[in-house]
């Protein structure tokens, strides 16, 4: 929650909504997940700037509204961990702050809807000059030569919650960590690939673009990041030490 709040706030700053104190939203996400009585329940909130007439300009006293969530958290197939899942490549065509979380996501559901027309699970945006930046609703990591890479946090990638859980649990089981530019090739070429998100944690990609990646199933770097994942959640550990 902590570090999900922080990330909010932080958007809010950047986008110049200064008037949602982020203990009402803590509050009220609380307050709907008891209401709901859902045990395991994805909660969703949101803060729009608030109420005003249609304008690229805004009046700074405007009262943000904020909307809270929560519904079934339905398991994902048992095959999505255990056999893996496809992706295909598709290009970079989001704005350049993807690192603020916003609602600006229609480029995430082009990417998506083209992945699913062409069987895949998830679409990973690739720049212009070949560089990978991470999936349309996920974090992307590879691993090469038993080193797990990632992008850099910055204005390319949005700073994932359960990248940073992931990053953590691999640093403490002694894995080589590196954070830095990658390529399509590299991609293609990785003797593993994974990505994590929220609601799964960690899911091997087995196939992209219609390639298999390593020996076509979840390597052992991404099974044992999966299963280090999933004892912090069992744990109730599930947040970054940061």
């Amino acid at each position: 929650m902590e570090q999900h709040l922080r990330r909010l706030h932080r958007s809010m700053r950047e986008l110049w909504i200064e008037r949602m104190p982020i203990g009402q939203v803590e509050a009220a996400v609380y307050e709907t997940y008891a209401a709901s009585e859902i045990p395991n329940a994805v909660v969703y909130f949101q803060v729009t700037r608030g109420v005003s007439a249609r304008d690229y300009d805004f009046t700074p006293d405007l009262q943000p509204t904020l909307i809270v969530t929560a519904r079934i958290l339905e398991p994902a197939p048992s095959e999505y961990a255990e056999q893996g899942v496809s992706a295909i490549t598709y290009p970079e065509i989001r704005w350049g702050r993807v690192d603020i979380k916003s609602l600006n996501l229609l480029a995430n559901m082009m990417a998506k809807k083209e992945a699913k027309e062409r069987g895949a699970y998830e679409a990973l945006f690739v720049t212009p000059q070949g560089w990978m930046t991470e999936g349309a609703s996920t974090s992307l990591f590879i691993v090469q030569s038993g080193r797990l890479i990632t992008r850099e946090l910055g204005t390319h990638i949005l700073p994932g919650i359960t990248r940073e859980l992931v990053l953590e649990c691999a640093r403490e089981a002694g894995f080589a960590v590196e954070e830095r530019p990658f390529t399509r090739e590299e991609l293609l070429n990785a003797e593993e690939v994974f990505i994590t998100g929220t609601t799964f944690g960690v899911y091997g990609v087995v196939r992209v673009d219609g390639r298999p990646i390593g020996e076509g199933v979840p390597g052992e770097r991404t099974r044992q990041l999966r299963a280090l994942y999933l004892d912090r959640v069992a744990k109730n550990d599930d947040a970054p030490r940061s």
